[in-house]
């Protein structure tokens, strides 16, 4: 990914711009707005926002690099390594921070084992 262009700082912007939202809106809105607790309730369609925000960011992220790399394994195996890293360490230890910073972890080790 190119560092220097626009797209790349407009992403990090958006990315600033929409995690301050998600988690300044519930301070800024009193606690009688009809849109805090249609946000809160339980089985609100929006619930799945910060799922959603996450996973739309990554694959933002990681797609473009997964196809300029299609052609070489060496290059795609850091992000299946994360990925399995990732969804097994969910599984035992239950904890979505500690499984995505496992998973980093795991991403991280093959990329330096690839360079």
């Amino acid at each position: 990914m190119n560092a220097s262009g626009l797209e790349f700082w407009g992403a990090v912007i958006a990315m600033a711009v929409i995690t301050y939202l998600t988690r300044a809106l519930p301070f800024m809105l009193s606690e009688r707005s009809r849109l805090l607790r249609h946000l809160s309730r339980e089985g609100s369609a929006l619930s799945a926002l910060g799922p959603s925000l996450l996973a739309g960011i990554a694959a933002a992220v990681i797609v473009p690099d997964l196809l300029g790399a299609a052609d070489e394994a060496a290059r795609i195996a850091p992000y299946v390594g994360g990925l399995v890293v990732t969804g097994v360490a969910a599984r035992l230890v239950s904890n979505t921070g500690v499984a995505v910073l496992l998973g980093m972890g795991g991403y991280g080790i093959l990329l330096a084992l690839a360079a």
